[in-house]
């Protein structure tokens, strides 16, 4: 007979196998099964909730569940979404991976609470979750003795020495320098890698959705000879509205949450681009798109601040979007805050991204 939670537990032995044990009939609408283990001579459950389960698990102690909660919490800030969406009633947002690597949603929420104690097996479930969306990986030792906000810095810096998940070619959208009306005009981003440096070449001013998806102007930018001099000259060929179509080049670095790059024109012509990087891709993963801000500046030294969207080329879950799409209007345009300042939220590139995957089917 062995006492639990204030009832009897009867054994039964059956021949040839373990021992069983059924609770009385108190417990009315709750019968359980138990496995008697003769070894250890204690009874255990099997496949019970967290709740159920002995309170002999291996558990956090002391210091490392502060730091787990905080990690915790730390985890869904940096995903930008909460426990409801990823695995309660809500959508799962699309930018998040291999959800069911996560324990149930009742112990996700308990997890939000500073005061509960959660068992080593769901400390280690998170932490799986946590490496397929976020890089660089982390141990479970480091998730319970070290505040990951404040040593984040210095591992995504180590783990973004490779700009190879970056890499690509990118469909570009922004609002043209027109007074008349308000245009959405096309560009083409290519990323690539040169001697361990992340190098851009990028073309402006595309009016029409055949040249935004051209291969011929893909293949040129993915070319390894083409200079300012080689596309003037391809130019010259060119009906005269078509001539506008402006070629960049420069460099850039990735840094925690941004990927910022310098690109000119000429000595006296030049742009800043700052891409947001909310997330950084899991290993094997690519990066898909985001929202960016330009700062253009002119030839008379004239600064241009507009907001720009962009997206992988040739990805098979996506498509180009049309210049024409009035949706785009809505996504590109700027906020301006009430103190006078241009506003970007990761909000705002949640948005961008989940009309990427879902708005434009």
């Amino acid at each position: 007979m062995y006492p639990l939670r204030g009832f009897t537990v009867r054994c039964v032995e059956r021949r040839g196998m373990p021992e069983y044990c059924a609770f009385d009939a108190k417990a009315l609408y709750f019968v359980l099964v138990f496995v008697y283990n003769k070894q250890t001579e204690k009874p255990f459950f099997s496949g019970k909730r967290e709740e159920d389960m002995p309170k002999n698990v291996m558990r956090p102690q002391g210091e490392e569940v502060t730091f787990f909660h905080a990690n915790y919490v730390y985890m869904w800030k940096k995903l930008n979404t909460a426990p409801y969406y990823v695995s309660g009633f809500g959508e799962t947002p699309p930018w998040i991976r291999e959800p069911l690597l996560l324990p149930s949603y009742v112990n996700l929420s308990k997890c939000m609470n500073p005061d509960f104690v959660p068992s080593l097996n769901i400390v280690n479930k998170i932490v799986q979750f946590y490496n397929a969306n976020i890089s660089p990986a982390v141990d479970t030792y480091m998730f319970l003795h070290e505040r990951l906000e404040d040593t984040d810095r210095g591992r995504t810096a180590l783990a973004c020495s490779s700009p190879a998940p970056y890499c690509g070619l990118y469909y570009c959208y922004y609002y043209a320098d027109t007074e008349d009306e308000r245009q959405i005009r096309g560009a083409l981003l290519y990323l690539f890698e040169n001697g361990g440096e992340l190098r851009v070449r990028m073309l402006f001013d595309l009016t029409e959705d055949g040249e935004l998806c051209s291969e011929k102007l893909a293949d040129m930018l993915r070319g390894s000879d083409l200079t300012p001099e080689k596309f003037a000259d391809y130019k010259k060929d060119l009906p005269l509205n078509k001539k506008l179509i402006l070629f960049f080049r420069g460099a850039g670095r990735i840094e925690p949450g941004v990927m910022t790059f310098r690109l000119q024109r000429s000595d006296r012509q030049g742009t800043y681009l700052t891409l947001f990087m909310p997330l950084s891709p899991a290993e094997g993963g690519q990066f898909i798109g985001s929202l960016g801000i330009f700062t253009l500046i002119s030839e008379d030294r004239t600064f241009q601040f507009f907001r720009a969207g962009f997206e992988r080329a040739g990805h098979p879950e996506l498509r180009p979007l049309p210049l024409g799409e009035e949706k785009l209007k809505e996504l590109l345009s700027l906020k301006k805050g009430a103190n006078e300042r241009i506003m970007m939220s990761l909000s705002d590139n949640r948005q961008w991204t989940n009309y990427l995957v879902f708005g434009s089917k």
